[in-house]
């Protein structure tokens, strides 16, 4: 697995729950970088060229998405083909990891609301049937 790929899709998916009510709040987006501190770089040892932790391609790209407006559909869709297309390299480490970025992201503002407790249930069951 191309772990530039994975860390661009967490991205995604973290878009996705953060947008799942309609708005991105600054709690969501300073609660992911704060995880991508805590949960991602200890995982992560390769860097791209210029020298930036590949960990922080999660960060771009969820910035981007924002940028762009992109749909939650569009973007938890993703995630989870990229997920299909790797299932064999995800372990129960970075299951973990992906539930609980998204979880904390769902809680940063205002707790989980219906449309991300959604999403997470799905991206469990998903996770689950790997």
């Amino acid at each position: 697995m191309n772990y530039e790929d994975f860390y661009t899709q967490l991205g995604k998916l973290a878009y996705a729950v953060a947008m799942a009510d309609g708005t991105v709040q600054q709690e969501e987006i300073d609660k992911f970088r704060d995880d991508i501190k805590e949960l991602l770089l200890p995982l992560e040892s390769g860097a791209d060229e210029f020298g930036i932790d590949n960990a922080f391609f999660s960060e771009f790209e969820f910035k981007s998405l924002m940028d762009k407006k992109i749909g939650v559909e569009e973007t938890f869709e993703s995630f989870l083909n990229f997920i299909d297309k790797n299932k064999e390299s995800i372990d129960d480490n970075l299951k973990e990891v992906c539930l609980k970025v998204v979880e904390n992201v769902a809680l940063a503002y205002q707790g989980i609301v219906e449309s991300e407790k959604l999403l997470i249930d799905k991206l469990k069951e998903k996770l689950n049937s790997l």
